[in-house]
């Protein structure tokens, strides 16, 4: 969608779920917009330059925004809706009364533009169409409101085979039992998550559906989109080729899993593209997977250079055995992490992995996953960023 030659909406439909009209429009990923949400917008101003902006990105977002050319004929909108869009020509008159919600717009800043907003209590003031980027993300908070705020746990080995693949989805269907959680396959060169629940050809979107994706996702429509898979939602690369995904469908995607899920697992790629750095960058808490070996902490400790300055909470998890007698504490002492816990080894997840299948609930593995997870979601449900979590050292196993 264009907006003469400086603006550019784009909308990504999935074809999967095919198109879902709501009058003329289609809303991301082919969900019909409830019919509410279409008024829920409000503009006040006189510039139709304006006017034509901001309804041509509400369109794209899947909302209408009710237009008002002055505030003495807002009415009761002006404290219920749940964002007022002011034109600066608007703003220069004053409010009746400071709310919140309130930003002041426009397409050809005054020299009191930034003033204006100030004094009249606007939490922002944006020039269109330059950002029009923070508008779309603030549109998609009123179109696809959540009171949830997921937290966002990564996992990544310290070098290839660690068994960062396994942890990530022991922790998700430890997670799932009276929580929603999705579990996020981010690396494309791995043997892939479909493998291991045992779901390749089986329907539902993968990356290759989304990739080119820009601007909001309605995060219920795409939970409902993906593979369900032992109580946890799977987004993974299919059986398929896989390529680098664009930083900003990654982006689209973390997003809208943080609204409208309890716990998002990523499964990371030690491969640092534009999108693997936006996965990490929007983490909670980093679980860092090292094998109890000199040469995989050598690894670990380029890795970590990489994405210690992108996450404001990384932990250690060291696997044993450890051919050379290192312990735990000595890996967390020479990567300067503190440590989460050691994972003994156990031979027999190697042989149910084989199979296809996940360790079993009642396992050493699953046991360590629940007792990592506590603090990081809390009773109800709802994610608690940046928790402490985990014993000190607790017998485990990842294959």
């Amino acid at each position: 969608m264009t907006l003469g030659p400086q603006v550019r909406v784009v909308v990504r439909l999935s074809t999967d779920l095919g198109p879902a009209l709501v009058g003329e429009r289609v809303s991301p990923l082919g969900v019909a917009v409830e019919a509410e949400r279409w008024e829920s917008v409000l503009l006040v101003t006189r510039v139709q330059a304006l006017v034509d902006v901001v309804t041509t990105i509400c369109a794209a977002v899947g909302l209408r925004a009710q237009v008002r050319p002055d505030l003495e004929r807002c009415g009761g909108a002006w404290l219920t809706a749940p964002l007022v869009l002011l034109g600066e020509d608007a703003a220069a008159l004053g409010v009746p009364v400071r709310r919140p919600g309130l930003v002041v717009v426009t397409t050809s800043p005054g020299e009191r533009f930034w003033r204006t907003a100030l004094e009249n209590g606007a939490e922002r003031a944006l020039v269109l169409p330059a950002d029009q980027e923070l508008l779309v993300g603030l549109l998609a908070e009123v179109a696809d409101p959540s009171p949830r705020r997921a937290t966002l746990l990564g996992v990544l080995g310290g070098r290839g085979g660690a068994g960062a693949s396994t942890l990530a989805a022991c922790l998700a269907v430890t997670a799932a039992a009276g929580r929603d959680v999705l579990l996020v396959d981010g690396d494309p060169l791995g043997s892939g998550l479909d493998a291991l629940f045992d779901v390749v050809g089986e329907g539902g979107l993968r990356w290759s559906d989304l990739d080119g994706l820009e601007g909001p996702v309605r995060g219920s429509s795409l939970r409902q989109a993906l593979p369900f898979v032992s109580g946890v939602a799977l987004l993974s690369w299919g059986c398929g080729p896989s390529e680098e995904l664009r930083r900003e469908s990654v982006e689209a995607v973390l997003d809208a899993a943080r609204r409208h899920a309890d716990l998002v697992v990523v499964d990371l790629a030690r491969s640092f593209g534009p999108a693997g750095l936006a996965a990490v960058a929007a983490l909670d808490t980093l679980l860092l997977l090292v094998p109890a070996e000199v040469r995989a902490v050598l690894s670990a400790a380029r890795v970590l250079a990489r994405v210690r300055p992108l996450v404001p909470d990384v932990r250690l998890v060291v696997r044993g055995p450890s051919p050379g007698g290192l312990d735990g504490e000595q890996v967390a002492s020479a990567l300067d992490l503190p440590l989460s816990a050691w994972l003994a080894p156990e031979p027999r997840v190697d042989r149910v992995l084989e199979r296809g299948e996940l360790p079993g609930r009642r396992g050493s593995l699953m046991r360590f996953c629940a007792s990592l997870l506590e603090g990081l979601v809390d009773v109800d449900g709802v994610g608690v960023a940046g928790a402490a979590f985990g014993a000190p050292s607790i017998a485990g196993a990842v294959a």
